[in-house]
């Protein structure tokens, strides 16, 4: 189930990042004729991929891990399944981070790419 979770996070994250590179060719063209090159705006692009995916993954685990404490006790009491924060593989979680960012990455590669590939004199005319 988790991983069913990734892998519809990871193309949630790819269908924003192509509609917002999309959004942002003009921006891309203009910081392409302030000086940057390709690489610098492809690892842009990647950069804030990760961020995004980061940062939504901590507030996930924040979220998730508040829900537990908080819905523990009554899940323990309806179901006889014990729940509670030191419940879960702490090690899981961390291998998550590794994981969280490569898809991230994947995700992120066709927005790079085309904002690598961004003709500035298409979007500055």
């Amino acid at each position: 189930m988790t991983a069913l979770v990734v892998l519809v996070s990871a193309i949630g994250i790819l269908v924003s990042m192509v509609g917002s590179a999309l959004e942002r060719s003009r921006d891309v063209a203009v910081m392409r004729a302030l000086g940057a090159r390709r690489g610098q705006v492809l690892a842009t692009v990647l950069l804030e991929a990760i961020l995004l995916a980061v940062g939504g993954g901590f507030v996930g685990w924040l979220l998730g891990h508040g829900l537990v404490a908080a819905l523990g006790p009554w899940i323990t009491a309806n179901t006889g399944v014990p729940v509670s924060l030191l419940s879960a593989a702490p090690l899981a979680e961390v291998l998550l981070v590794p994981l969280l960012i490569g898809l991230a990455i994947l995700a992120a590669l066709l927005p790079a790419l085309a904002a690598y590939r961004t003709d500035v004199a298409k979007w500055l005319g």
